[in-house]
């Protein structure tokens, strides 16, 4: 954990990664492969959707803080962003509760740890080309002011992490 102890049941959930990129990928396709059957029905709807356009944004943008040398980009996105950020996500939280009242808070979790193991399993396969892709996210939305919303919704293909993760 960040802390540098063993990972357990009461970890906080922040983890530092570690090991040989294709143990990660490996493990992750394993991870991806046992939640397929469930993908359906831990992705917004279409109320929600934009909501989960800026969550799978941030993730794609916190995967390449950690692989491409990017941290100080993601904090400082972060900061600029960060209202429109704990909007979307509050407002994502409370679609999941709704739709789910007795597991919304896994759906919801779990959606978010999909967007994370498919935007790292990207990164693992052509970093080049996905560093550079999160380069220009990074441009556009630390230049001149974009609304969280339009910037998570004009995501180029290659970062489009949420299209994928429930197109699966």
């Amino acid at each position: 954990d960040w802390q540098g102890r063993p990972l357990d049941l009461s970890s906080d959930g922040r983890v530092l990664i570690a090991g040989d990129r294709r143990v990660h990928a490996a493990a992750l396709a394993v991870l991806l492969t046992a939640n397929e059957a469930r993908a359906a029905e831990i992705c917004p709807g279409p109320e929600a959707r934009s909501e989960g356009s800026v969550a799978a944004m941030q993730q794609e943008l916190m995967v390449a803080a950690l692989y491409c040398n990017a941290a100080a980009r993601y904090n400082s996105f972060v900061t600029t962003y960060r209202g429109a950020l704990q909007r979307a996500d509050q407002k994502l939280q409370s679609y999941f509760r709704q739709d789910n009242p007795h597991n919304g808070l896994t759906a919801y979790n779990a959606y978010k740890t999909k967007l994370a193991n498919i935007a790292s399993l990207r990164s693992i396969h052509d970093v080049g080309a996905y560093c550079r892709a999160a380069q220009t996210i990074f441009d556009a939305a630390l230049g001149p002011h974009i609304p969280l919303a339009q910037l998570a919704n004009a995501l180029p293909a290659e970062m489009d992490v949420a299209a994928e993760t429930c197109a699966r």
